[in-house]
């Protein structure tokens, strides 16, 4: 895999189930240098008002993803795609280039040595090819499902349903170079991410080298 963002910087691939963990572990990631950015939060920003694909999914879609205040109706166009197939996928064409865009100009811009870019469907929507390693956040399914469920005062079908449109957690470790479980004690969580930390600071500096050095 290959990243080009003009920069020169190291970016790492961070990916996991509803509900794994990922912002614990980019947080912690964040705490020790590294720049983070997040799908999720481009994904918003992507999506507000004026922009191109909003506009773009509220022609489509009509006024009824659009919320009394002017911006996306999310649940409700959650409801509409996850029915629909067809929608799905118009909705992906639209937003993920997009969402891929924006993420590379605030990964260029960062100042660190190396960038976590946190995407939950890494593999499943082929964001990695834009970045140099994939780490994934594993964690018991059964800790996943009720995490969700009380996080989003939801039911366990429903964070079920999410999880059959992802990977499973044993593909998803398959196709990751790195694995980290997400361990309920903090202090044996951090020395996890500490010695991923010290080897994406080898690798950065070793691209930055390049190969000839």
């Amino acid at each position: 895999m290959t990243v080009n963002l003009g920069s020169g910087k190291f970016a790492v691939g961070l990916t996991g189930g509803i509900g794994s963990g990922k912002t614990t572990i980019a947080g912690i990631f964040a705490s020790l240098g590294a720049g983070v950015v997040d799908a999720d939060a481009a994904s918003r920003e992507i999506m507000l008002p004026g922009s191109e694909t909003f506009s773009a999914v509220a022609e489509k879609f009509g006024k009824g993803v659009i919320a009394s205040d002017g911006t996306l109706d999310r649940r409700h166009l959650r409801e509409i795609v996850f029915s629909s197939p067809e929608a799905l996928a118009f909705l992906e064409s639209v937003t993920h280039p997009a969402i891929m865009r924006f993420m590379q100009r605030k990964m260029a811009d960062l100042d660190a040595p190396y960038v976590i870019a946190v995407v939950p469907l890494l593999f499943e929507k082929h964001f990695d090819c834009m970045v140099e390693r994939t780490l994934a956040v594993d964690l018991d399914e059964s800790l996943q499902i009720s995490r969700t469920a009380e996080r989003d005062r939801s039911t366990a079908d429903a964070v079920r349903a999410i999880m059959d449109h992802q990977l499973s957690r044993g593909k998803r470790a398959a196709m990751a170079d790195d694995i980290i479980y997400n361990d309920p004690d903090p202090e044996v969580k951090r020395a996890s991410v500490m010695m991923l930390h010290r080897r994406y600071l080898a690798l950065a500096e070793g691209m930055k080298k390049g190969p000839e050095e």
